[in-house]
């Protein structure tokens, strides 16, 4: 598999099958069952891709080029420093 699908599924994996399907068609929602299921040997494709685009603007950088820093003025950061973040500021005093 490549890094983009690595990073695709990790995303899959961080929303309901509900919030993927966008049609709502039986097919498509095995599809996206099928791509998260782990060791699956299916591809993700550029559909599903523009799909977790939308789902996921901020971490657009991300998915594609694999930029864990963070670019605030564009509004793009990685699942891992928005993590980071919210566990930063979920601290008690602050």
């Amino acid at each position: 598999m490549s890094e983009i699908d690595d990073r695709a599924r990790q995303l899959m994996k961080m929303v309901s099958i509900k919030e993927l399907n966008q049609s709502g068609d039986n097919k498509e929602r095995d599809r996206w069952k099928n791509l998260r299921r782990e060791g699956s040997a299916l591809r993700v494709t550029t559909d599903e891709l523009e799909r977790l685009r939308e789902l996921f603007p901020q971490y657009e950088d991300w998915l594609w080029k694999g930029s864990r820093g963070i670019d605030l003025s564009k509004g793009q950061v990685s699942p891992e420093y928005e993590t980071a973040d919210k566990k930063l500021h979920g601290r008690s005093g602050e």
